[in-house]
């Protein structure tokens, strides 16, 4: 792969990245806010309570929490990923994010095939093909990154 090819996927994976991690953490944050709300109302009276509703504002708590960290290292991905297509000095950031998403998008993955190789859950096609998906992207980036960190010499 070429510097040039390198840099163009940086710039253009980074800009998705930006987008994406801005929309998910105002997602993450709507998550967060809405279990705060509904714990809020339980709590006062205004919402009949019932054996499911700590669980649910467990799960937008804890789930709101996860997207919002997941959704800052895709931020940061793309902020160092457009500075570095810019500038090849400064690789480094893009490079050790870039590590960091290929990691947990394997272990995105992981938690998706899983449950269907021990047949606890049923395969959903969607869901299995977009960690793929997400994973091949995180690796693709992490190789221009690496290209990237090759020419500059570091």
């Amino acid at each position: 792969m070429s510097l040039n090819a390198s840099k163009m996927i940086l710039k253009v994976f980074g800009i998705i990245s930006i987008i994406s991690g801005i929309l998910g953490i105002i997602l993450g944050i709507l998550a967060v806010a809405g279990g705060s709300i509904i714990g809020a109302g339980a709590a006062g009276g205004e919402i009949a309570t019932g054996s499911n509703l700590s669980i649910v504002v467990a799960f937008l708590g804890i789930g709101g929490l996860t997207i919002i960290i997941l959704c800052v290292v895709d931020l940061l991905l793309g902020i160092f990923s457009v500075r570095a297509a810019n500038d090849i000095s400064k690789i480094m950031p893009a490079w050790v994010i870039a590590l960091i998403d290929v990691i947990s998008s394997l272990i995105g993955v992981g938690t998706v095939l899983v449950p269907v190789i021990q047949k606890t859950q049923a395969s959903d096609a969607r869901q299995i093909a977009s960690a793929i998906i997400a994973c091949l992207i995180s690796i693709l980036i992490f190789v221009a990154a690496n290209n990237i960190k090759k020419a500059a010499g570091k």
